[in-house]
């Protein structure tokens, strides 16, 4: 066993190599000692990464729930505007009956979810634009889907006009239902509807179609007041 003992340049013995002082070797240290520190923060600088992008995914993926929602919803909204208007087509013809028969509707309330705010609204003639002039204080009725009676919940509004068209010809040319915009037989003459349906979902979403139906005058002139509904 051999003990290595260093001299330094003022003749004293140091336990120490190459004269190194007691103070220099403390601060010294091994390959994989003076590594350690350098892994802790690399490794703290990796989670840092992975934690932003992790919150960024989730910012992204909240982003796009929310635009898919939102997208969602404008279509629940076009559609139900949609339907509303095969109802107002509907609604209309039986009005238009009872308005030539019975001087229109008997009640507001027809069913349990549809109100009517003029009850021969069939007849109503106006030249404003129905795409801008509809409104919950505008309307010729109003469709409630959950059966609740208040304006602040979801339904559609129905406003409509008429016209009178003379068709030229006889036979099938003269009717509406040839070329499928209404119900029709042999008459020259047709009663023609433009019909506004607005929803009004979600969200305070809105959506408005604007149709055009036509019935022809034969067959509300030939009606009886048992043909008419409501």
């Amino acid at each position: 066993m051999f003990l290595r003992i260093s001299i330094s340049e003022n003749g004293i013995f140091s336990p120490y190599p190459n004269g190194i002082s007691k103070e220099d070797m403390k601060t010294r240290c091994t390959a994989k000692e003076c590594e350690d520190g350098f892994v802790l923060v690399t490794s703290m600088m990796i989670m840092l990464i992975l934690t932003l992008i992790g919150i960024l995914a989730i910012k992204s993926t909240v982003t796009e729930l929310m635009i898919s929602g939102g997208d969602k919803v404008r279509k629940q909204t076009f559609y139900q505007a949609d339907g509303g208007s095969e109802l107002a087509q509907h609604l209309i013809y039986q009005n238009a009956i009872c308005s030539t028969t019975s001087g229109g509707f008997s009640s507001e309330m027809i069913t349990s979810s549809i109100k009517v705010e003029d009850l021969d609204f069939s007849d109503n003639v106006t030249t404003d634009d129905l795409y801008d002039s509809i409104s919950d204080s505008n309307r010729s009725f109003v469709y409630y889907p959950d059966e609740v009676i208040d304006d602040a919940v979801l339904h559609t509004n129905f406003l409509n006009t008429s016209t009178i068209k003379s068709s030229a010809g006889s036979g099938m040319l003269a009717g509406s239902g040839y070329d499928g915009t209404g119900v029709s037989v042999t008459s020259a003459t047709a009663k023609v509807f433009t019909i506004a349906s607005q929803h009004r979902g979600k969200v305070n979403s809105e959506s408005t179609v604007v149709v055009r139906w036509q019935v022809d005058t034969s067959i509300l002139t030939s009606a009886s007041s048992f043909d008419c509904n409501y």
